[in-house]
């Protein structure tokens, strides 16, 4: 989906993601910041800290028998609402070393799971704004 050789880490905003189960779209982790690194149509790439969440791998684990899906929500969604989000199937991820530093490379590809139409537009939209800047 993605052919990109060497990953640029200039972030074009952030958002938030967590795991749901693939059959009834059940929340299985907390939500965690991820950097956006880009975004479309048929995916996203994701610039992430650390490759867990609550302690879970971000991929599926061979030995873990829920079949997992990421979800994508804009941060301003409100901590725990349970509003929808874009659906992705992970197809990519990556280790990044850089001098004194690592980051893990996501890529999700987009599932009809989630929203469609109008609604996965608006997702979309909101999700490749760049943040706000904070007023002090």
């Amino acid at each position: 989906m993605f052919a990109r050789r060497g990953v640029a880490e200039k972030l074009i905003g952030q958002a938030g993601l967590r795991m749901v189960a693939q059959d009834d779209l059940r929340i299985l982790t907390s939500q965690v910041k991820v950097g956006l690194l880009s975004i479309g149509k048929k995916g996203a790439e994701f610039l992430l800290e650390s490759p867990f969440i609550d302690g879970s791998h971000v991929l599926m684990d061979v030995h873990n028998i829920t079949p997992k899906w990421a979800m994508v929500l804009p941060l301003d969604n409100g901590s725990e609402e349970l509003a929808l989000g874009l659906i992705g199937e992970v197809v990519r991820f990556n280790r990044l070393e850089r001098e004194n530093q690592v980051r893990f490379l996501l890529e999700v590809a987009w599932v009809s799971a989630g929203p469609s139409g109008e609604e996965r537009a608006r997702l979309l939209k909101r999700l490749s704004k760049p943040p706000r800047e904070e007023s002090a």
